[in-house]
């Protein structure tokens, strides 16, 4: 599971408490939050019968804490067959643990053995396998709040029944100005109102105004058809993007889904972990339950462990959608909107003294009437990667 969706948890587990605003007069209360010792380790992932199985292994942080989940690091793990084989995993460092890529009989039950460096040792239950049906659709349509993404499947033999979904987002998106040149400044720059040498400029080799970055989801998606007479899921509402989406459709954008058929005991933990996550608020919502999986420490069966493993194959399809695809009237936020001015500088000795501090960048080189510009701008306005993207194309991209 994405640690995304276990910081409520983990803090109603470390003895956080909420603070509720009633109705009336409202004051600002900010509750002093009791630290907390106790220290659970969190298994994240699940046994993939066809193909690597991924597996997380850390440690959960008091609720006070700044730092990142400490991870388990040098353990041993290993995927175990019922009365069968077992399979070890290799440790892939900073706690994250990896298999072969593994075709696993899915009329067989598996589980997930762990030995930790201090060698305390835990086990899941064996669990029933899974082969996910595949994803029948992945469409979108435009809403009044957005373009709404969907996920459509179904099982023909009616095996499934419990689904799950995660996404990968991954947008193209370019910033207002192109930088045609780089500038190296002279040296450090003296005191004073000094006219310094211009420094050195050279034709730009690799653009920096057109980047793809990728999110991936930190939210909980499960549908069941259980109560249907039909084992289908139909225009599931995956994700919906509003104009104000940080311009993931300024140019182009894709999603990845990835689909998981789960069993009716993991459906059930990742509901309570969907309840526990995202339903906390006030004093009339339901209060978070203790979070239970099925993995256990051997000699200690009474340790909280966090995590839940399955064991179940994996489907994926893709969605693209361009930005000529969109009505004309929509409504597109980019985030550049504050990148509307570029600067001129004729003395070639300022230079220096605009683009030194890297709040600024050179753009172009323009003669006028004999006098050479040098246009400028703010660099979060020429370089895309200040916005978290990379200029390089990613090897699925069309």
């Amino acid at each position: 599971m994405a640690m995304a969706y276990m910081w409520r948890v983990l803090w109603w587990l470390s003895g956080g408490m909420t603070a509720v605003s009633l109705a009336g007069c409202i004051e600002l209360f900010e509750p002093v939050v009791p630290g907390s010792s106790r220290d659970f380790l969190v298994v994240d992932g699940f046994i993939n019968i066809q193909g690597r199985t991924r597996i997380r292994l850390s440690h959960t942080s008091d609720i006070n804490s700044t730092t990142a989940n400490a991870a388990e690091a040098k353990a041993a793990l290993y995927i175990e067959e019922e009365m069968g084989v077992q399979y070890a995993m290799r440790d892939a460092g900073n706690g994250n643990y990896v298999s072969d890529s593994l075709l696993l009989n899915p009329a067989k039950r598996y589980r997930l053995r762990i030995k930790t460096a201090l060698q305390r040792e835990y086990t899941s239950a064996f669990v029933d396998a899974r082969v996910t049906p595949p994803i029948d659709a992945v469409t979108w349509k435009n809403r009044p709040l957005g373009i709404q993404v969907y996920v459509s499947a179904h099982d023909n033999d009616s095996r499934t029944h419990y689904y799950r979904w995660e996404y990968i987002e991954t947008w193209e998106y370019i910033s207002p100005w192109n930088s045609l040149y780089e500038y190296s400044p002279p040296g450090p720059l003296p005191p004073g109102n000094y006219i310094l040498p211009l420094g050195v400029i050279t034709v730009r080799t690799k653009p920096i105004n057109r980047c793809w970055a990728t999110e991936y989801s930190n939210d909980i998606q499960l549908g069941s058809s259980v109560r249907l007479a039909q084992d289908v899921i139909a225009d599931y509402p995956l994700r919906l993007l509003p104009a104000s989406s940080a311009n993931k459709l300024q140019e182009k954008y894709s999603v990845l889904v990835r689909q998981y058929g789960q069993t009716a005991e993991e459906y059930a933990y990742w509901e309570k972990l969907k309840k526990n996550t995202e339903v906390l608020g006030t004093l009339f919502d339901p209060q978070p339950s203790q979070l239970t999986g099925n993995i256990q420490n051997i000699v200690e069966p009474g340790e909280v462990v966090i995590g839940y493993i399955g064991a179940h194959s994996v489907a994926e399809k893709r969605l693209f959608i361009s930005r000529a695809e969109l009505p004309a009237d929509f409504s597109n936020f980019t985030g550049y909107e504050q990148c509307v001015k570029q600067d001129s500088v004729t003395n070639p000795g300022l230079l220096p003294y605009y683009l030194y501090p890297g709040t600024q960048m050179l753009i172009d080189v323009v003669e006028v009437n004999q006098t050479k510009n040098y246009l400028i701008a703010k660099t979060e306005c020429v370089d895309c990667q200040k916005r978290g993207g990379v200029t390089q194309k990613p090897a699925f991209w069309r």
